[in-house]
């Protein structure tokens, strides 16, 4: 997430939140990568936004 800064970026990292959530236990790992994102930019709207649409 350093690097990104578009809501296409944001997709694209989300897929991989949603791959790893398939695996077993990897939703509670899943769950806790978007909370430590939200928390680590805050002031990323557009990623919070793209987070929540997909379920985290």
């Amino acid at each position: 997430m350093p690097g990104l800064n578009s809501r296409n970026q944001y997709r694209d990292c989300i897929v991989y939140l949603k791959k790893l959530s398939t695996y077993p236990e990897g939703l509670n790992i899943a769950r806790k990568i978007a909370q430590e994102w939200r928390e680590t930019y805050r002031n990323r709207r557009a990623m919070r936004d793209e987070l929540s649409k997909a379920g985290f």
